[in-house]
């Protein structure tokens, strides 16, 4: 059976940090963050993909619509602010997610063998760019992909691919002879961006449709013809919370291969997940997960909001005994004690100094 940890209790704290520190020193190192770990800039809208399965089963097509252009109005006014000048709310989550980077660049660092890769995954559910504005305010030795090649072209296009993820990143003194492996990691947002648009059988990196995306909304709310809703979706280069993601979605090579580069991570020998904000109530997530648990060497630490959320995720990994399910009784475990945590993992061996080296270009492998 799962292991259930209670965060309160302090015997079974240090029992975590052991376990957690141990296997960040040398783990193929994954994260999967939900819509969780960006509220309450971005409301958590709760479980929208069963009441579109409700809506639907009651044929209540216009109410459909209406739930998913409400769902996705939160997400574009809230990245529209994020884009511009942040508020108050927004700048509080942007310095925890900064505040994750830097301690995932941390423990990379750490890793003194190269046996062990400097490299995370880091797999989200979520459209928003908070990943993103942070690693750009950032500005930290570690190197991050999110899937586009930005290498130089004359009409400034950066186009998706998967081939993108998974760079070893090097770098070598101009003097003298040394190399060093410099920490990265691959941002996969598994549902798709905003800042992501169609362009045929390709994916760009545009932000200028974002611009007006929250009006485009609010007209359309006026609408009483479900097709008008359905369209608006479609043009859009996200999977949609519904349960016919294989059905009504332009992106299902793109899904599909995002799914496949989460199963093989999770496949690998000595694999650490490390989930927060996340229900694992999306059934094509869980069924991969629950899949590659079967995997002995698979360890998956999930962190619950709530004492509440435990029995759900207790039951959906049943049996499973490479499973702790961290929670306290103290009060709701947030993104920003997620990130708490991680940084008590790393050793202190690394000086500011030595992650100024590491910043700068570097060279592929």
């Amino acid at each position: 059976m799962a292991r259930i940890v209670d965060l309160r209790n302090d015997g079974d704290q240090q029992e975590l940090i052991s376990l957690l520190r141990k296997s960040t020193e040398s783990s193929e190192l994954n994260f999967l963050l939900g819509s969780g770990c960006s509220s309450p800039a971005i409301p958590v809208l709760g479980n929208i993909e069963k009441k579109v399965q409700e809506l639907r089963a009651k044929q209540q097509e216009l109410e459909v619509g209406r739930a998913l252009a409400e769902y996705l109005k939160e997400f574009a006014i809230s990245t529209q602010s994020l884009l511009g000048t942040p508020d108050q709310v927004q700048r509080e989550a942007l310095e925890v997610y900064s505040s994750f980077l830097v301690v995932v660049s941390r423990i990379l660092i750490a890793r003194r063998s190269n046996i062990a890769p400097k490299h995370a995954s880091i797999f989200t559910t979520n459209y928003d760019m908070f990943v993103e504005r942070a690693f750009q305010e950032h500005r930290g030795p570690l190197v991050l992909s999110d899937g586009f090649d930005r290498r130089p072209c004359l009409d400034g296009t950066a186009e998706f691919s998967t081939a993108e993820f998974f760079k070893s990143v090097r770098k070598r003194g101009a003097l003298y002879s040394y190399e060093v492996h410099v920490p990265s990691a691959s941002l996969v947002k598994l549902h798709g961006s905003l800042g992501w648009r169609s362009d045929g059988d390709r994916i760009l990196l545009s932000l200028e449709k974002l611009q007006g995306l929250a009006k485009e909304i609010e007209k359309l709310e006026e609408s009483t013809k479900p097709d008008e809703y359905f369209d608006f979706v479609d043009q859009l280069p996200l999977i949609m919370p519904v349960v016919e993601k294989h059905r009504d979605t332009l992106l299902i090579q793109v899904y599909y291969d995002l799914l496949r580069i989460y199963s093989n991570e999770l496949d690998k020998e000595n694999v650490l997940l490390l989930s927060c904000g996340f229900s694992f109530e999306d059934e094509h997530i869980l069924r991969v997960t629950q899949r590659s648990l079967r995997n002995p060497t698979l360890r998956l630490v999930i962190f619950s909001h709530t004492e509440g959320d435990v029995d759900g995720y207790r039951n959906k990994f049943a049996n499973r005994e490479n499973v702790n399910i961290v929670f306290s009784k103290d009060g709701a475990i947030d993104f920003r004690q997620f990130v708490t945590i991680l940084e008590n993992l790393p050793p202190q061996t690394s000086s500011p100094d030595e992650e100024a080296s590491l910043s700068g270009a570097g060279h592929d492998e």
